[in-house]
């Protein structure tokens, strides 16, 4: 590599693009020039500020080798932030090409929405199931489907009227109806009680005028029980934002390469 480094382009927005030379400043140059239609951010950032706008810092790596300078400009991507929608870098830097989690993103709705239209390969007019559903030969509309074949006759359990009796008089018999619980009439009763509904809580109730009050037991628990959960989240919150700022330290001091020969050096 004859002039290897790194370069950093800047629109008036303030994002970056951070990309790699084996021989600055000719990407630089490419960039501006607007002959590097593949890295579309950059490129429609240039036709819309004009190249004018930008500025360009230079930093050199005399004597690196192409796999440091491909993890400089992965360190330096993530150093400056500069991966879409951040910045215009649409990948994490270095010879893999990995996309980001905007361009998966992207790409699945794309997917998703050439599926629902019928468009996608694996869903196309040649596929055997969609053959299948327009002949009307799929299992799941032919004749031979035995819920198809109740359907057409009749004699489908949902088409019964007594169905749903039937089911309710068994589970009254068997005892195990709902309505036959204590547990279940107590839940409900205790409800209404709370909500204030009940028949026997008149306007001069002693546990009404409680509620009001909001001196009633049930609701000084209710009380606490929502301070508990704003305490709780409060702290769940906190202890997020904390390891957040650990794991970016982390991340940001990951795989730090050898800069110590850099030369840095501004265009405009």
């Amino acid at each position: 590599m004859k002039n290897p480094g790194i370069y950093i382009l800047t629109s008036p927005s303030g994002k970056k693009y951070v990309g790699k030379d084996s021989n600055l400043p000719t990407r630089v140059r490419d960039h501006l020039s607007g002959n590097t239609p593949q890295c579309r951010h950059v490129h429609r950032a240039i036709q819309k500020y004009g190249r004018e706008a930008f500025s360009v810092e230079i930093i050199r790596y005399p004597g690196i080798s192409e796999d440091a300078l491909n993890a400089v400009e992965r360190w330096k991507i993530r150093q400056l932030q500069t991966l879409s929608p951040s910045g215009y870098n649409l990948t994490e830097g270095g010879e893999g090409v990995i996309p980001s989690e905007e361009i998966r993103r992207k790409k699945s709705a794309i997917v998703s929405k050439q599926i629902a239209n019928g468009t996608h390969n694996f869903v196309g007019e040649n596929h055997p199931a969609k053959q299948h559903v327009k002949k009307g030969t799929h299992h799941f509309l032919g004749d031979k489907n035995p819920v198809h074949k109740q359907l057409a006759d009749g004699k489908h359990h949902f088409l019964d009227s007594n169905f749903q009796r039937q089911v309710q008089k068994k589970r009254i018999d068997k005892g195990t109806h709902n309505f036959l619980g204590s547990d279940f009439q107590q839940y409900h009763a205790k409800k209404r009680i709370d909500e204030g509904t009940h028949n026997f809580l008149g306007e001069n109730h002693p546990i009404k005028r409680l509620s009001k009050e909001g001196r009633h037991p049930s609701t000084r628990k209710r009380l606490k029980g929502e301070w508990c959960y704003i305490i709780a989240l409060s702290r769940f919150w906190y202890e997020i934002h904390d390891y957040t700022l650990k794991r970016r330290a982390e991340f940001l001091s990951k795989d730090i390469p050898d800069t110590s020969n850099a030369e840095q050096t501004y265009l405009f």
